[in-house]
């Protein structure tokens, strides 16, 4: 045999044996390191992360005592489900306030964890918006989910009176 062809013949063995090698030995180990780096990326960040949070909780542990009225202010946001005459004497005050004729009543169904609430009102206009405002700015969260006002029916009366309106308003509050 000629050199070439012997050159020919360990090269026509030795290329698929290379890549036979290349494909089931070597490959696989390059993948087996990139995915265990980016496994350790992964985990260093997790591990970023919860250290940023303990530190986080840390503050808040040393700082809890400066917290606490606040979280006493936020628990005054919500009322007792079992007792809410203390948010009801509140809406009777501000409509009473407000010179207004409520009359209130609670809605069965409501969400869990939210209260809801009709509020059936007589007055004029100025005094509804006044109303509003107080409720809306008022110690307790709360949300207008439906405001109607119409116009009460006229009675023949001498001078300038403003005209009376009633007005519906369905509110809701999150309870303890």
């Amino acid at each position: 045999m000629e050199v070439r062809n012997k050159i020919y013949l360990v090269f026509t063995f030795s290329a698929p044996a290379a890549l036979f090698l290349t494909w089931f030995f070597i490959y696989p180990i390059f993948m087996d390191i990139k995915n265990s780096s980016l496994q350790i990326l992964s985990d260093r960040r997790r591990m970023i992360a919860l250290e940023v949070e303990a530190r986080s909780l840390n503050n808040f542990k040393k700082n809890y005592k400066q917290y606490q009225p606040n979280f006493k202010k936020i628990d005054q946001l919500f009322i007792n489900p079992q007792n809410p005459v203390e948010f009801v004497k509140f809406l009777e005050e501000s409509a009473a306030q407000s010179s207004l004729q409520t009359n209130i009543s609670l809605v069965p169904g409501a969400e869990k964890g939210k209260a809801s609430f009709n509020i059936f009102t007589k007055g004029t206009f100025l005094a509804i918006t006044m109303f509003t405002r107080k409720i809306d700015t008022g110690p307790y969260l709360i949300t207008i989910h439906n405001l109607s006002i119409k116009k009460q029916k006229e009675k023949k009366e001498t001078g300038v009176v403003p005209p009376q309106l009633e007005a519906n308003f369905l509110i809701e509050t999150p309870i303890q």
